[in-house]
């Protein structure tokens, strides 16, 4: 870390210029055609048939992660299940090998809760600027290890376009994968959590889940809805517009609070009310358009399996804390931890 401090530049202009020029060449920086061309560079391994052979894969380690805790009765949620298992899957599909995970959850977590700061002053820039520069360190010897011994993952997807010409340079190729490492785990795991909440609070959903698991897939797609996981985004207006009373000018910044339009009454009937068997369902969970989520596939897949793991395995599920600890990050969502406890031993369908 003081090896990387000392690389920073003295002053908060320079600050954010360091931090751009790393933004600037991931792919959701960039509007088509250029995003659709380095999209398409990423995107096979985030398609559905893809995805879907993973599940086996994903079953088994969430079936592993439960088998640790099961005999206890007792466990937290985001510690012990839904921070390990997307970290695990993201990690697999990008080709982080596992032992690394401790360091790329690190670098990632510092990443994640910097993004949703309402201040972007020096210090927070600065520690941005670390976390990247640390994957960026650590990526050199994974790209040297991928070249020497390709495998069925992202980063050697990747090395391969790149040898004929077609794919990203090293720096483009190790800020996109440390953007899908990022994005790919930490938003899945506030899923699981928010959503097993949600279930926990509403019982008669839950009961409705255990009851009846072929609505596990509608159920995901309610709890994206109904506790938005991404709170904001933002977008550059390209041009003056008039939204409402509003005029907002060409080239000012625009916050979209997704969390609202996911409770918008004038889309969804009865908004606040918890239904897993919503349908139409039109949530903004993912995004919407250009930009829609690059790992909206393998998510709802995480989630299916992760949810329906914990309501078909643990039974009798409450929550065992009074006081919970939300993150307070203004544009994820999601709990520091979830402590419950269940029947022990409690493991039907493994």
């Amino acid at each position: 870390m003081a090896a990387r401090l000392a690389h920073l530049p003295p002053d908060h202009d320079a600050v954010v210029k360091a931090v751009l020029d790393q933004v600037s060449i991931v792919v959701a920086s960039h509007e088509p055609p250029e995003h659709t061309r380095k999209r398409g560079l990423l995107s096979p391994r985030f398609m559905r048939g893809p995805v879907e052979k993973l599940g086996p894969w994903i079953q088994s380690l969430a079936d592993g992660l439960i088998d640790r805790v099961v005999a206890s009765g007792e466990m937290d949620v985001i510690r012990d299940f839904a921070g390990p298992l997307p970290l695990l899957v993201i990690s697999g599909v990008v080709g982080v090998p596992e032992e690394d995970g401790p360091l790329i959850k690190l670098l990632a977590d510092e990443s994640i809760e910097l993004s949703g700061q309402p201040r972007a002053d020096t210090a927070v820039l600065e520690a941005q600027f670390h976390s990247a520069q640390g994957f960026y360190d650590y990526a050199e010897g994974l790209l040297a290890r991928h070249r020497e011994a390709p495998q069925d993952d992202l980063i050697s997807d990747l090395l391969a376009m790149q040898a004929d010409g077609s794919g990203f340079g090293d720096r483009e190729l190790i800020a996109n994968a440390w953007m899908v490492v990022g994005a790919g785990h930490e938003t899945t795991t506030k899923l699981i959590g928010n959503g097993l909440l949600a279930l926990i609070r509403h019982p008669d959903q839950m009961q409705r889940l255990v009851d009846n698991p072929t609505l596990i897939e509608t159920a995901v797609e309610e709890l994206l809805r109904f506790d938005a996981v991404v709170q904001t985004t933002v977008r550059l207006a390209r041009e003056d517009v008039a939204i409402a009373d509003r005029q907002i000018h060409a080239g000012e910044m625009v916050h979209f609070i997704l969390g609202a339009a996911n409770r918008d009454p004038a889309q969804f009937p009865d908004p606040d009310r918890l239904d897993i068997s919503r349908s139409p369902n039109r949530h903004l969970g993912f995004g919407i358009g250009t930009h829609f989520c690059l790992g909206a596939h393998l998510a709802r897949l995480e989630g299916r399996i992760a949810i329906g793991t914990l309501v078909r395995r643990l039974s009798d599920l409450r929550v065992s804390e009074s006081d919970l600890a939300w993150n307070g990050n203004l544009t994820f969502r999601g709990l520091n931890s979830l402590h419950v406890e269940f029947k022990p031993g409690a493991t039907v369908g493994h």
